[in-house]
C-alpha cells in the first residue's frame, strides 16, 4: 500500500510542478492560489483513497479465487520450495502453483520433467513460468523461452539471492549483457541526483550572489 500511495504522490507534485511551469511561461498569474491548493489537496485524496481501495478489493477478490494466474516452476531447489510456500501463504498477490518441474529431484510436488513443461503449459493454460538456476540448463531456458514467446507465457528467472539485501538489487544492460547491481548507493537515484543539483545551484547563488559580490571586489 505504501508503494501505491508513495508512487501516486510523486505523480501529483509532478503534475503540480507542470502546472506552475505552465502558469510561468503563459505568464497566467490570475489563477487563485488557494484554489489551486484545494484542488490539488482534493483531487490528490480522492486518488489515493480509490487507488487503496481498488488495492484492497483485488486483494480480497483474489483471495476468493478469482483473477488468478497458473505459475509452474522449472528446477528444484529450496528457494524454488520457499517460492512455493509464499504462493500458498498469500492467494491475495493471485497465484495459483501447479507444480514442479525437474529432470533430478522426484516426489509429489514434481510434475515432470523439464521436457514436459510445453505439454502442461498448453493443456492447464499456465500464465508464468519460472525458471530456477542454475538447476535448468542454459539451452532449456531458451527453449523454454521460445516456447513462451510464441504462447503469450512469462517466463521469470529464479537464482537464490536471500542472503543479499533485496532493496539494492537492480538489473543493468551493458549492450546485450545482463548485470545485477547488489550495491545501490544513494546518488544511483534519479531523485536523489535531481535534489543534489538543486542544492548544487542554490547554494553556489548564495554564495556568488551574498558573499562573492562583495568579497571579489575587495
Amino acid at each position: 500500500i505504501w508503494k501505491v500511495i508513495s508512487k501516486l504522490i510523486i505523480v501529483v507534485f509532478v503534475h503540480l510542478l507542470a502546472v506552475f511551469g505552465f502558469w510561468v511561461v503563459m505568464k497566467t498569474y490570475y489563477y487563485s492560489r488557494i484554489q489551486l491548493f484545494f484542488t490539488f489537496s482534493i483531487f490528490g485524496s480522492c486518488m489515493m483513497l480509490w487507488r487503496v481501495s481498488f488495492y484492497l478489493a483485488l486483494q480480497k477478490f483474489r483471495q476468493k479465487g478469482y483473477n488468478y494466474r497458473n505459475v509452474i516452476v522449472a528446477g528444484y531447489s529450496d528457494v524454488a520450495h520457499d517460492l512455493k510456500v509464499f504462493f500458498k501463504k498469500h492467494p491475495e498477490h493471485g497465484y495459483k502453483f501447479k507444480g514442479f518441474f525437474d529432470d533430478i529431484h522426484k516426489g509429489f510436488d514434481i510434475a515432470g520433467g523439464i521436457k514436459d513443461i510445453a505439454r502442461f503449459s498448453i493443456e492447464n493454460q499456465v500464465d508464468e513460468i519460472y525458471c530456477c538456476l542454475p538447476h535448468v540448463k542454459y539451452h532449456q531456458v531458451k527453449e523454454l523461452v521460445d516456447f513462451a514467446d510464441n504462447n503469450l507465457i512469462k517466463i521469470k528467472v529464479l537464482t537464490d539471492f536471500r542472503g543479499v539485501n533485496f532493496k539494492n538489487l537492480t538489473i543493468q544492460r551493458y549492450d546485450h549483457v545482463p548485470i545485477i547491481n547488489v550495491s545501490l548507493i544513494p546518488l544511483d537515484g534519479i531523485f536523489n541526483k535531481f535534489i543534489k543539483r538543486v542544492f548544487d545551484i542554490l547554494f553556489s547563488l548564495f554564495v556568488i550572489v551574498f558573499i562573492l559580490l562583495w568579497f571579489v571586489p575587495l
